[in-house]
């Protein structure tokens, strides 16, 4: 809410814990599955792009294209741990049993992620003591007071951006047909960087090699350029 002053504590009622879908990055989810727990896919398409540029830059960032029979798409893949009842790792006291290590999502909420969405008290599950006047400032005039809580929004955000090609890899490219999973996703996109990385490597140096790219004489020129082969030629 724009213009109007938010305050905020956790009051511990465990609402946030209780039949909820959290968002996660791809880490996050690994973690989730490795721990026995349910993640699942939300893929949403969007035929059209955004005319605000900031809003179109958001959306482009997140996504990936796509197709729907003939009709072009941007196709956002949001991973959600699901949690029918209670968490579980919520203790008996209401406590977070994982609590160094809870979601990004967990960390910044009743905040919002999305840039272009009003945090609503009304909309959240806090009871009313939880907004109180005498609990410390959370937001002014739209602006998140906590230096922590802005850093966590921006690492979200940066994080989305980057899980964007793992998430293509996973349900679009890998899975099912080699079986694909998350963790074979991100394997996969180390590799793809790697040698990204050295085509970068070898079109920075292109210009000491000359035009006679396969002789033995810019095979040599290579050699000195880039490092020490083990053996003629290797890597080339």
């Amino acid at each position: 809410m724009s213009g109007v002053d938010i305050h905020f504590k956790c009051v511990q009622c465990a609402a946030c814990c209780h039949r909820t879908k959290i968002p996660v990055t791809v880490a996050e989810a690994i973690d989730w599955l490795r721990g026995g727990h349910q993640v699942q896919v939300i893929c949403e398409a969007s035929p059209w792009i955004p005319q605000d540029e900031e809003k179109a830059d958001h959306l482009m960032r997140r996504s990936f294209a796509a197709a729907s029979g003939s009709m072009r798409v941007r196709m956002t893949v949001t991973l959600v741990a699901n949690i029918n009842g209670a968490c579980p790792n919520l203790l008996a006291d209401l406590r977070c049993g994982i609590y160094e290590r809870r979601p990004l999502v967990c960390r910044i909420y009743p905040v919002e992620t999305n840039p272009f969405v009003q945090l609503e008290t009304a909309k959240k599950g806090c009871p009313p003591e939880a907004w109180s006047l005498k609990h410390p400032l959370l937001q002014r005039d739209g602006r998140v007071t906590s230096a922590v809580i802005r850093e966590d929004v921006r690492q979200w955000r940066e994080v989305n951006v980057d899980d964007v090609q793992t998430k293509l890899n996973v349900f679009f490219d890998s899975f099912p047909a080699d079986g694909g999973t998350l963790e074979s996703a991100v394997r996969l996109r180390g590799r793809k960087r790697k040698r990204k990385r050295r085509r970068t490597q070898r079109r920075a140096v292109a210009p000491a090699l000359g035009s006679r790219r396969h002789t033995g004489t810019s095979c040599e020129r290579r050699r000195e350029v880039l490092a020490p082969p083990r053996r003629e030629c290797d890597g080339l």
